[in-house]
């Protein structure tokens, strides 16, 4: 703890001249404004200093590697956020470790993670914050927001703490930093774990030019315990969990068995618009597009507003006009502090642009064991006192687009654009020096592949069908012959777009990830030949914002599906394999109680390759209400976490991957919990007791094989923002 204290405070002082900037009088970026005062924010009615500069602030992402920008709302409702486990974020039901942070699975399929080239990141995607996770904002006052989370006590205690600032260092010109840690000394032996990384990003939008970079830096700690050893002192005993016997155990003298990873990325996107300039107001639409009407904050709309939805303001049935009534009243952008140029997402259109990517991306991962416990691994191939399993790679991405616009004025021209893509990676491991030979020592294999993109879209300027296709082609490489297709279509229903059909599809064929042909460690070893997998997958949805409607259904069908069996070795099923997923969430609502139900339904044609569970569930209650003159909020609620039996995965330390098991079936149990949020001003403020069902329901309550969920305990959080 001295020293993650010591780490943050080095970071915050290396920041500091930084933020200060934002409040100095002095332009240190131009030397020719050097001495000259700026304008500043009216602090007393009473002596006219200058002009009041309001908040106002806007966040996007460009897509495809700045094929356009997409308005995306930050994350500023009071509802949800004691929810604050990132991994029930991606998806109500998972397989994990029970601790927070800790390995985990997604047991909702369409939602479970596949798609990091570094294979074993799969498993702690939620907590890394990549380029593809990175959002460009501008502000007309430094925005500054700090979340802190708390739970369990201090023998078990859990914390998270997330430092958000960004700035306008010029009209055009925004940038900011992110300091994320979440740390858990566990609730059972040998479970502490730690997930943490710090980003600095900056984007630049003047005239023709557009500039995005980004870099960072993830971090992950986690010690194994390989489960609890009697399932019975869970099930029919009550002890304190501390003193539940585990598999794997250490000591501290310095016994350990812990995995490790590093995440390093580097990402730089310049786009040059050719052509004449045309303004559009794409911002009222990109906001709509991104919340509906009933959604939208007036945050976004009104200078440092209080962050309420627009029902509150204009009743419970706002009409196709509404939204465009209250933008009527919203006073302009200070344009001595911004520019609507970039105020405004995609205020300026040109005919064409060109765009370069470049993304670096190292990773390691590491397997540490003071001491080979030889009861719990069957198989030691390197070493069988202690040992340090190492795996790395490195990626270097160039991309290069030419872009033909969306036509401004004639609503159904779509936008076109057709680029190459490179791609280097290498990876380092252990290899056998030969095959008659049991000496192994580090190797690199290098791959690359050389692709075709292209694709179409109409996003900003159709009124009410948008749709964007993309897809490519490997021609040169190691990948050769690699092909992906995909897009989406969404139609609106209505004109103020609170009704909408969206319809997803996906065609691919993929060489296997190099982490699952071959692999050399102290306790796991394969080298296969597998086929290429070939998949399609279908998906539609209807949405209704205003009534908080949405249900769905998705088709998802692989050939030469790559799964980890029961030893856990890869295997590959030639057959196919079929998922149907279906889907409904809605919010009922009797004055001031709200019912948010959310729940999927899955079924897959080869169980015995993957299980699921059948019926996952997601139940937010609450009673919500605004006291004192509408200074404080408040809400009241219970939520419960349920899904039905199924052979949830087993997990193997030494590769931190789950993988099938036909043991035990896991699942069947409520988990129940319950919160009270208040809102002060700007900062949002929550006390919750996790897990209350373990008092009054039956005590089953193991998230993967062998591992349980956290007993029951008392958290609390906060979150303030800080405009100035």
């Amino acid at each position: 703890m001295h020293a993650m204290k010591k780490m943050l405070h080095t970071i915050l002082y290396c920041i500091l001249p930084f933020v200060t900037w934002a409040q100095n009088d002095y332009d240190p970026f131009n030397n020719e404004g050097f001495g000259r005062e700026r304008p500043r924010v009216q602090k007393d009615s009473s002596v006219k200093e200058g002009p009041v500069v309001p908040h106002f602030r806007t966040a996007w992402q460009w897509r495809h590697g700045g094929l356009y920008k997409q308005v995306v709302p930050l994350d500023s409702l009071t509802d949800g956020i004691h929810n604050y486990n990132v991994i029930f974020k991606r998806a109500i039901s998972n397989t994990y470790l029970g601790n927070y942070p800790s390995p985990y699975e997604s047991n909702i399929f369409i939602h479970r993670e596949r798609n990091e080239t570094f294979y074993p990141l799969n498993t702690v995607r939620a907590y890394l914050f990549k380029p593809e996770d990175a959002l460009e904002f501008n502000v007309t006052t430094p925005f500054t927001r700090i979340d802190y989370f708390n739970g369990g006590g201090s023998s078990v205690s859990e914390n998270w703490l997330d430092v958000w600032h960004v700035q306008n260092i010029k009209p055009y010109w925004s940038a900011g930093f992110r300091y994320n840690l979440i740390s858990s000394l566990g609730s059972y032996a040998y479970q502490k774990s730690k997930a943490y990384n710090f980003a600095f990003f900056s984007g630049y939008e003047h005239r023709r030019l557009a500039a995005s970079f980004f870099i960072n830096q993830n971090m992950g700690h986690f010690d194994e315990n390989g489960g609890v050893a009697e399932f019975s002192e869970i099930r029919d005993t009550i002890i304190n969990s501390r003193y539940v016997l585990t598999r794997l155990t250490g000591s501290d003298k310095g016994a350990y068995n812990n995995n490790n990873y590093q995440n390093f990325n580097l990402n730089v996107l310049v786009q040059y618009n050719i052509g004449k300039g045309r303004r559009v107001d794409a911002y009222k639409d990109s906001l709509l597009n991104a919340r509906g009407a009933d959604t939208l904050l007036t945050e976004d709309l009104v200078p440092d507003s209080p962050l309420q939805n627009l029902d509150s303001l204009l009743g419970t049935n706002p009409g196709p006009g509404t939204v465009d009534s209250l933008l009527s009243v919203v006073p302009p952008p200070p344009t001595d502090s911004l520019s609507t140029d970039t105020l405004y997402a995609g205020a300026m259109t040109y005919p064409m642009k060109a765009t370069l990517a470049v993304r670096v991306e190292e990773n390691k991962h590491a397997f540490k064991e003071s001491t080979v416990d030889r009861a719990f691994f069957p198989h030691h191939y390197i070493d069988s006192l202690s040992n340090k399993n190492l795996y790395a790679n490195k990626t270097v991405e160039v991309e290069g687009k030419l872009i033909l616009n969306e036509h401004p004025r004639y609503y159904y021209l779509p936008g076109l654009y057709a680029g190459l893509t490179y791609k280097q990676r290498n990876y380092r491991q252990r290899k056998q020096v030969d095959q008659d030979s049991t000496t192994v020592d580090f190797g690199t294999d290098n791959y690359y592949g050389a692709y075709l993109t292209a694709g179409i879209f109409n996003i900003d300027t159709t009124d009410l069908l948008h749709f964007d296709a993309a897809g490519s082609l490997c021609l040169l490489g190691d990948y050769i012959a690699d092909y992906a297709l995909q897009g989406e279509i969404t139609q609106f229903l209505r004109r103020d777009r609170n009704t909408f059909i969206k319809i997803k599809g996906a065609l691919k064929r993929t060489t296997p990830n190099v982490f699952l042909e071959f692999y050399l460690g102290n306790h796991d070893r394969w080298a296969n030949n597998f086929d290429k997998t070939a998949s399609y997958e279908l998906e539609g949805s209807f949405h209704h914002t205003r009534h908080r409607t949405e249900f769905g259904i998705n088709l998802n069908n692989t050939t030469g599906y790559i799964y980890f069996d029961t030893l856990p070795t890869p295997r590959q099923y030639d057959a196919s394999l079929f998922v149907l997923t279906a889907w409904a969430k809605q919010t009922f609502k009797l004055g001031n109680f709200y019912f948010d139900q959310n729940v999927y339904y899955q079924v897959s044609n080869q169980p015995d390759v993957l299980s699921l569970p059948q019926l996952s569930l997601y139940s937010h209650n609450y009673y919500k209400n605004i006291f004192f003159k509408k200074a404080l909020g408040f809400q009241i609620g219970v939520d419960l976490f349920y899904n039905t039996s199924f052979y949830a995965s087993s997990y193997a330390p030494s590769i931190m991957q789950f993988h099938e098991q036909r043991k035990e079936k896991t699942g069947n149990y409520p988990k129940v919990d319950v919160f009270i949020a208040l809102r002060i001003k700007r900062a949002d403020i929550f006390v919750k007791y996790e897990h209350l069902s373990q008092y009054f329901a039956n005590r089953n309550y193991f998230s993967a094989y062998a591992y349980p969920i956290n007993p029951a305990r008392l958290k609390y959080g906060i979150r303030w923002n800080f405009f100035d």
